[in-house]
């Protein structure tokens, strides 16, 4: 390689490295989810073929979702640039600027760059700390030189300092679908019983993929795609085996667990359309009954007798007593909630007797 050549190599690498081209997500106003057809279900399931039915008329597409997407990058750079979405498709918006914070950190080194240190930034100082030389000496702190987007020093130092600057960027509109045209079977299937159990997030959704391309560069992103909806409407109860079969056989209650039938009744006044919040209130009461956190003997009944006791000195001055003859003490919660009936006591007996003698 000539002289020349390696020049012109280097100046390219250079040029590369001052360069950005990096994919954001936005928070732009203009964004929405996916607009799907609401539907009402009554009856909340983990069990998939409690809604074949309704499979067919589950996730239809009234709207598609949309996002704005940042890509940084110098003005030359954005002349040649284009967006591809996976399953959707990218509208350029203009160039924009927004503010960038940044903290820029020196160890033993003389120029730092900005991330984005394209197009002549301007960037201001927002604060700093001291900065030393290698033999210790306090320096003055790098100075910015916009044309190349750094800050540098004649030596090598460290300090650090926090700057703000308005980049520019491209901004892009996102329109995306569910994918659901390429999406394998079970997947959508999954996505669907989601859905109609009341959170479609309680599954794996395929994420919006992006890739963007210049005249040399490429970088891509993803992000999550969005619902609205996200579950269908109504109330949503338990109707599978995640519920004892005797509250989803309900009103037959005569075998219900005692535990169960108690918090039960305590939570939800003995309803069947339990809502979601509701069993698991009840699975919390059902713990907690289940595995108290501590015990004590509460006295539930006793038995006494009058006993006269005289003055020694006289048989007309006497005083009677209550005293107790036996008291019958229950194994019972601190904290006032009842035990289950079916609570292990061990190593504890469940109920003692206390007998006194005269």
């Amino acid at each position: 390689m000539n002289q020349l050549n390696a020049g012109l190599t280097l100046d390219f690498l250079s040029q590369q490295k001052r360069s950005s081209f990096v994919l954001m997500v936005g928070d732009e106003l203009g964004s929405s989810p996916i607009q799907v057809r609401p539907k009402v279900v009554g009856v909340w399931s983990r069990t998939p073929g409690h809604y074949v039915d309704q499979y067919k008329t589950t996730l239809k597409l009234v709207k598609p979702g949309i996002r704005r997407i940042r890509l940084y990058c110098s003005q030359q750079t954005a002349k040649t640039a284009r967006l591809s979405v996976h399953t959707g498709s990218a509208k350029a918006i203009g160039r924009r600027q927004a503010t960038i914070t940044e903290t820029l950190s020196w160890t033993n080194k003389n120029s730092q760059s900005l991330r984005f240190p394209y197009d002549n930034p301007t960037a201001v100082v927002v604060d700093k700390t001291r900065f030393f030389a290698q033999n210790g000496e306090q320096v003055e702190p790098p100075t910015f030189i916009p044309s190349r987007g750094i800050f540098q020093h004649s030596n090598t130092v460290t300090g650090a300092m926090v700057v703000e600057y308005q980049p520019e960027f491209s901004l892009f509109e996102i329109e995306y679908d569910m994918g659901d045209e390429q999406m394998e079977p079970e997947r959508l299937t999954e996505m669907k019983h989601a859905w109609l159990a009341g959170n479609i997030r309680d599954c794996d959704i395929p994420p919006v993929n992006i890739i963007a391309m210049a005249d040399g560069y490429a970088t891509q992103l993803s992000f999550a795609r969005q619902f609205w909806p996200q579950g269908s409407l109504g109330k949503r109860g338990y109707a599978d085996e995640t519920v004892p079969p005797s509250i989803a056989s309900l009103p037959q209650t005569k075998d219900l667990d005692s535990c169960w039938e108690a918090c039960w009744q305590k939570v939800a006044d003995g309803r069947i359309d339990l809502t979601q919040e509701e069993y698991s209130a009840i699975l919390q009461c059902v713990e907690s009954a289940q595995t108290p956190p501590q015990l004590q003997y509460v006295e539930i009944s006793r038995q006494t007798q009058i006993e006269r006791i005289f003055n020694q000195n006289s048989e007309d001055i006497y005083i009677d007593v209550e005293r107790p003859v036996t008291m019958t003490m229950k194994l019972a919660r601190a904290d006032g909630n009842e035990l289950c009936e079916n609570f292990a006591a061990y190593p504890y007996l469940p109920e003692i007797t206390l007998r006194f003698n005269s």
